[in-house]
């Protein structure tokens, strides 16, 4: 889609002494090697402690991408989401929620570094989902029961699951429509998530106390932040770890605003007049928005 990220990993075998040296190393080798070629512009390495990545963007395409090295459980990530997506209304729930949330000003590029990521909000939508009943989606600590050919696999201490190409979901009795998900999306968003108490345990799709993670021992290295939200395979990264306080706030404030606006659906999704309705009207920007954007454009 445009607009996206291609994430790339290079995995190389640490056995070799040429290539044991830290990730961080290998990403500055990386970086020099992409900057040298005409090929690629805007090289930027981002030297983050958990996972360093080298930014770049392809000349002839304009496609930009993310580098990193031995990074296996990206790809593990990659993959429970494919799977996640096969059922076709998550797929739509997940398209709806992103772009509501890049609307709202909640979700931008990698370069506005204090907003949700596209990843962020899947995986919101994806707790969400699994707190069907009946379920849509397995959890992810049942896949292995539940999908076929699935198996589970230790990558840097933390047990993921490798599932392959041709993995399908079990059979759902949930019949929710895709107008029931997105409004029942933003009601339990809005009214059964306490943003600044719980964390979302997305491996379980549970929620625990905050204060939780910085007594047991199994989240020790976890970053404390304005939201919480814990991968499904690394429990000590929280995906929504960059979030600052204005944009938590106005991510709460537009949950609410959303669900109130869908409140009645489907009863009110039609109207008559010429004005917004249904799911256009739920992209529309709240007046403080627009009226922000005007500001700077005046400015």
């Amino acid at each position: 889609a445009k607009g996206c990220d291609l994430d790339l990993f290079l995995d190389l075998n640490d056995q070799v002494p040429s290539v044991s040296d830290g990730k961080k190393n290998k990403v500055k080798k990386l970086a020099r090697a992409i900057t040298a070629s005409p090929r690629f512009i805007n090289t930027l390495t981002i030297p983050s402690n958990r996972c360093p990545v080298v930014r770049f963007a392809h000349k002839a395409t304009g496609i930009k991408c993310d580098l990193s090295v031995n990074n296996r459980k990206a790809l593990h990530n990659s993959y429970l989401l494919r799977l996640y997506s096969s059922e076709p209304r998550v797929h739509k729930l997940v398209s709806i929620v992103r772009l509501w949330a890049r609307t709202m000003g909640l979700a931008g590029s990698t370069s506005m570094a204090h907003l949700l990521t596209s990843y962020s909000i899947t995986l919101i939508v994806l707790f969400f989902v699994m707190h069907r009943k009946p379920h849509i989606v397995p959890l992810v600590c049942d896949i292995e029961k539940f999908v076929k050919g699935t198996r589970s696999e230790v990558v840097d201490d933390w047990e993921c699951i490798t599932i392959p190409a041709d993995a399908k979901l079990p059979p759902s009795e949930n019949k929710d429509s895709e107008v029931e998900l997105v409004k029942e999306f933003f009601a339990f968003c809005s009214g059964s998530i306490d943003w600044d108490l719980d964390a979302l345990v997305m491996k379980d799709a549970t929620k625990i106390p905050r204060s939780e993670i910085s007594q047991n021992p199994i989240y020790i290295g976890c970053k404390a932040a304005c939201l919480t939200v814990l991968d499904p395979f690394v429990l000590t990264h929280n995906v929504v770890g960059n979030v600052n306080e204005k944009t938590k706030l106005k991510f709460v404030a537009e949950l609410k605003r959303a669900a109130e606006m869908t409140r009645e659906w489907p009863s009110n999704i039609i109207k008559s007049d010429s004005a917004p309705w249904g799911l256009a009207a739920l992209l529309v920007p709240s007046l403080e928005d627009t009226t922000n954007v005007q500001g700077k454009k005046a400015a």
